[in-house]
């Protein structure tokens, strides 16, 4: 029996596997159960993927990973090994399906081939006891490799491109730090807003036009970490402002002395040893060198700047979460939440003082009961969202909105995602006189996804189509008559606008329950085929209730809550407080300072 083993980067029907005969294939990455029935048609046999449980998995790998907390401890108190799990949270995961894989195929009589060589090779190789042969291999192989770098280069644009090479070349900020005049010492007090992306940038900012009377301070790590029209009280600064050229090789030398020793614990755990075996965890190394010239970049900005609290919307991060758990070693207020709309992620990570923002009772339901979190720590309490009235009270109607999503980052595919709903899409807007409007994510490139659309739709239908790259806006879903993700945050503006919102339930891209979640909320509304597509139109005229459980997916949180988690107790007798917030606060104010 010959078993082809698919990279989630690789297609059945595109390779030189193409000329062999297979007995099935396993594919590694997200596809539809109507992909797969399209493969085994052209392929001549089956074709399986391999289950995600997901949350359920990442949280059996947080309990064995907490076996070795406080081992890897630095000068000021932050254990690296706590901060780095989130970065390998997938691989780990990676290896538990691979275990999986691996159970499938252990018959002797199964002779195996993969798509290409790397790490997952090598470690089914390791699970089987037997080699794994490559179905792509010589000039065929290099061809393909070639192909595979020349998508991901179409895939960014110039501005990812430079940060790229400043991650490569200067991830710790010695360079940039110094040609950045440094940032001058300020008395004022702020709230230390971090951030590496633009959609953290924007949802931190939501949160400091709450409190126009405090100051706030957003410090990016990465340049697409900026964003236009801050608030007035947010002031704007690089981390490379506070970085300062300084030795950190002896105590980048005592932390890889203390993983040596992680590695002995944890090596009887089945996937950290593969994980050692495999490589994956090489890099250590360079997250512990330049990890500690980013620690004192923010350890120059505390001893700067008086900083009142640490708002963090990305702690999956190390560089943005160094700040938060600094800050609560000096007992100074750490409040995180997730900028989207559910974070995986939290099932890995462990919080000590930190309090936990939910927006709603659906995230909180998420970080409690699929991520295993503490109700103790997880508050709900979404940012107040200002509205702008429309130019016209009247809703056009006449906008068919495509939320995209970075789809291999999930180890999906693009093309035959965007192939199961366009077509159908624009067949609808001819039909009713409608335009699809493409709503791209920030990680996604516009030069790639016209390509793929030109790939998937006749040039008569791209006269149907418009792409935007730009923030989704008010105006964009005020003119929209609905929209469709697979398992994109998009939901909860589109509830929020009382817009339609449709979720291709067929396939779950981020394998994490998100849809799943959504629908059982009401934050949207399913289909479960791309032929359900065609059925839109009738489930819209049934819209009228839904919505209704508004609370269940945006309940935001009064300014007086906010400036209390933050730490400011003196300001909140300048702000009413309703009576349901006193019982909900997490600092109680001094009497009678409500």
């Amino acid at each position: 029996m010959k078993v082809l083993v698919l990279h989630p980067s690789d297609k059945p029907l595109n390779g030189r596997w193409v000329e062999l005969a297979w007995d099935q294939i396993v594919d590694l990455g997200s596809s539809s159960t109507f992909t797969r029935q399209f493969w085994e048609k052209h392929c001549g046999c089956p074709v399986v993927s391999i289950s995600r449980p997901g949350t359920i998995d990442l949280r059996q790998i947080r309990r064995w990973a907490a076996s070795a907390h406080g081992l890897m401890m630095d000068d000021w108190g932050l254990d690296w090994w706590e901060l780095l799990i989130p970065v390998y949270a997938t691989a780990l995961e990676e290896l538990r399906v691979l275990r999986r894989v691996a159970w499938k195929l252990r018959s002797n009589n199964v002779e195996v081939f993969i798509t290409r060589p790397g790490w997952i090779r090598s470690v089914l190789q390791a699970l089987l006891g037997r080699p794994v042969n490559v179905a792509d291999s010589g000039i065929a192989g290099i061809k393909t490799r070639f192909r595979t770098l020349a998508a991901f280069a179409d895939r960014l644009e110039l501005s990812a491109v430079q940060q790229q090479l400043y991650d490569r070349f200067d991830p710790g900020f010695v360079l940039r730090g110094a040609l950045t005049r440094t940032a001058e010492p300020n008395s004022r007090s702020f709230v230390l807003l971090p951030s590496a992306y633009s959609n953290v940038s924007r949802a931190a900012s939501t949160y400091a036009r709450m409190l126009p009377g405090h100051d706030f301070l957003l410090v990016t790590t990465r340049a697409n970490a900026r964003i236009p029209d801050l608030p007035r009280n947010v002031r704007l600064a690089n981390l490379a402002e506070y970085a300062q050229r300084s030795s950190t090789s002896d105590e980048s030398r005592h932390l890889l002395d203390k993983w040596t020793q992680i590695e002995q614990r944890l090596s009887v755990v089945p996937e950290f040893r593969l994980c050692l075996n495999s490589g994956i965890f090489s890099s250590v190394p360079w997250w512990i060198r330049t990890g500690l010239s980013i620690r004192n970049a923010w350890l120059n900005l505390f001893a700067r700047e008086s900083v009142q609290a640490v708002l963090c919307g990305d702690d999956s991060n190390p560089f943005t979460r160094i700040p938060s758990l600094l800050s609560s070693h000096k007992e100074t207020p750490t409040v995180c939440f997730h900028h989207g709309a559910l974070d995986f992620r939290a099932a890995v990570k462990t919080y000590h003082d930190e309090v936990y923002l939910a927006k709603s009772r659906m995230e909180h339901d998420y970080l409690v009961n699929r991520c295993g979190l503490s109700s103790d720590i997880v508050q709900v309490g979404a940012p107040e969202i200002r509205r702008v009235p429309p130019a016209s009270a009247e809703r056009a109607h006449d906008l068919i909105l495509f939320f995209s999503e970075p789809f291999e980052a999930m180890s999906a595919r693009a093309e035959e995602s965007y192939a199961d709903v366009l077509p159908k899409l624009v067949e609808l807007a001819r039909k009713y006189d409608k335009t699809v409007v493409v709503k791209l994510h920030p990680f996604e490139s516009m030069r790639q996804r016209r390509r793929i659309i030109a790939q998937v739709l006749s040039s008569a239908e791209r006269s149907q189509v418009k792409i935007i790259a730009h923030t989704l806006n008010q105006a964009l879903l005020h003119n929209a008559w609905f929209g469709l993700t697979f398992s994109s945050s998009v939901v909860l503006e589109c509830a929020r606008e009382q817009v339609p919102c449709f979720i291709a339930s067929w396939m779950d891209l981020s394998g994490y329950y998100y849809a799943e979640q959504y629908l059982r909320f009401g934050a949207g509304l399913p289909l479960n085929s791309p032929a359900d597509i065609w059925s839109i139109p009738k489930h819209i005229e049934r819209y009228s209730s839904f919505g209704k459980r508004n609370a269940d997916i945006w309940q935001p949180l009064t300014a007086a809550r906010l400036a209390r988690l933050l730490g400011d107790r003196h300001k909140c007798a300048a702000i009413p407080v309703r009576p349901e917030d006193r019982t909900n606060c997490a600092i109680p104010c001094a009497v009678g300072q409500d």
